[in-house]
């Protein structure tokens, strides 16, 4: 659990939805905020969820820049 990055969470301006599954992310990284790998179903289950809102959810914040997903080749 990175509380550093979950308290630069907590200053962003997101919709509660954005903010709660990026809080959940954020519990999930380390202090540089990588390595972050929890299932849909795992975000689903936490911030409660349906798991399509949770993908469409991280989508968003993919769009806006919040989140970057690194895929490994």
């Amino acid at each position: 659990m990175s509380v550093r990055v979950m308290t630069a969470v907590w200053d962003l301006r997101l919709q509660p939805s954005q903010k709660l599954v990026l809080l959940k992310l954020a519990d999930c990284a380390n202090d540089d905020g990588r390595n972050a790998y929890p299932s849909v179903g795992l975000l689903s289950d936490a911030c409660t969820m349906s798991r399509r809102t949770v993908q469409r959810v991280l989508a968003d914040l993919v769009d806006t820049g919040h989140l970057v997903v690194d895929v490994e080749a």
